[in-house]
């Protein structure tokens, strides 16, 4: 490969940070129904759960619509679709406070603790008909994200090689949390006066980064006046046609690769929501720990310490790693984090009874699959997009690491439910660490096949 100029880095550095604010920008556009959750019940003499719908409505359409946009996205090219999706996600989130602001004559109160008051709405609508009309935008909101997501390693594709690919993968999933938590606090501080403006304040901030970083983002470095760049892709297949909106799709069903790897990171998906979600309730159920001493527990606040920063540097050195190690493909990594992850539930299994060695074994298991999302959605769907399918190949990863959270938070509890009832309060957890132990060994078979295959294949 030939040497990258100092111009060419410079110039793709901005356009890698343009992204990387945006996507900041993005989430604290996405998060902010949750965030501002318990102050719109209030104000609407809503239940805590009665937004439910709206935020379950948002994920669905998220993970949908990045399955259905993908080849749309490579169609008419990753800026144009990051326009789009950045231009929808800003209406949504402005028509969501102004429907707050405008709809609502006189919120719901409360006097000396007596019950919430039933608000004033316009137009005859009652709190639950109101909700109705914030899930359709959030659905909206949530589907101009999945455009705009898709879009951006859609770009990033064309400006890194295949052996950059996993560093800066890593480094932007590292400082994207860092790009969204001072919005996502800016916009905590004005909630409590109008809670409208937990809508308005992030659209105003995405709209303000979209002009700022408009300019810096190109499609390709052909587009921002550079010669053509070879990234190191693997060439397309001759027997795929690539000419029309469907060629991604023929390219996705010419091969079992992609779908094995979207299958690897659906299991990755169910051991991390396995493992976050569950490990607080084992501690105070199983354990027999309450609130205050959880908290005042130095396992507990070491571990509650120590996990986004090995997120953040696990992110980091991974990508490196991988890179490093990258010669045709990146599956026999994904099969080394899998084969590691199931060796750590293996062991979380086997000393249940020790709390301090569960979160250990917990912090492992989590910081593995952190790294194991990022690989397959990130660097792999880059690798196996070819450049002219990355959001297609991306929407169906991103699709399955969704599917596999929602799969686990639907059936571990009523798994443990079900074990609840042949025991004593507690001891439903014996069952705990199996359901995630199935899937990463069912990743680690698939991904061991797809290695072998590959193998052979060469």
């Amino acid at each position: 490969m030939t040497a990258i100029s100092v111009s060419f880095r410079k110039r793709r550095a901005l356009t890698w940070l343009a992204l990387t604010l945006l996507l900041g920008a993005l989430f604290a556009a996405r998060a902010n129904l949750i965030g501002s959750q318990s102050l719109i019940c209030a104000r609407l003499g809503l239940g805590s759960n009665d937004l439910g719908l709206p935020i379950s409505a948002g994920h669905v359409a998220f993970a949908v619509a990045g399955l259905l946009a993908g080849p749309l996205v490579d169609f008419i090219g990753g800026r144009r679709a990051l326009r789009i999706g950045i231009i929808g996600a800003v209406v949504c989130n402005l028509l969501l406070g102004l429907c707050l602001w405008g709809l609502v004559v006189s919120p719901a109160h409360t006097e000396s603790g007596a019950p919430y008051a039933v608000p004033v709405l316009r137009l005859g609508l009652t709190p639950e008909s109101l909700v109705l009309v914030l899930t359709a935008l959030w659905v909206g909101n949530n589907a101009f994200h999945a455009m705009a997501s898709l879009s951006i390693p859609c770009i990033l594709a064309n400006w890194f090689r295949t052996k950059e690919r996993g560093f800066f993968a890593g480094l932007y999933h590292t400082l994207s949390p860092a790009a969204r938590n001072p919005a996502m606090l800016v916009g905590s501080l004005f909630v409590t006066v109008a809670y409208e403006t937990a809508f308005i304040l992030p659209a105003l901030l995405l709209a303000v980064m979209g002009l700022l970083c408009w300019s810096r983002i190109k499609e390709s470095p052909q587009h921002a006046g550079f010669d053509d760049f070879d990234t190191g892709d693997a060439p397309w297949p001759p027997c795929v046609s690539a000419v029309g909106f469907a060629a991604p799709l023929r390219l996705l069903f010419s091969s079992a690769t992609p779908w094995v790897v979207a299958l690897c990171v659906l299991c990755i998906a169910v051991v991390q929501f396995s493992i976050d979600a569950w490990l607080p309730m084992y501690l105070r159920f199983a354990m027999g720990m309450g609130m205050v001493q959880l908290k005042n527990s130095e396992a507990y606040q070491l571990y509650s310490s120590v996990h986004p920063l090995a997120g953040g540097v696990g992110l980091l050195l991974a990508g490196a790693v991988s890179d490093r190690l990258r010669s045709t493909s990146r599956i026999p990594q994904l099969c080394t984090l899998l084969l590691g992850q199931t060796l750590l539930l293996i062991f979380l299994w086997r000393v249940l009874d020790n709390p301090t060695w569960v979160m250990a074994a917990a912090l492992g298991v989590t910081f593995l699959a952190q790294t194991g999302l990022m690989l397959g959605v990130s660097v792999l769907g880059m690798d196996l997009g070819r450049q002219r399918a990355v959001a297609t190949v991306v929407g169906l990863i991103v699709f399955a690491s969704y599917a596999g959270s929602t799969l686990s938070g639907r059936c571990l509890g009523r798994l443990l439910d079900y074990a609840r009832a042949a025991g004593p309060a507690g001891s439903e957890f014996a069952v705990w660490p199996l359901w995630p132990l199935a899937f990463a060994a069912l990743g680690l078979v698939s991904s061991t096949l797809l290695w072998r295959h590959a193998h052979i294949r060469q």
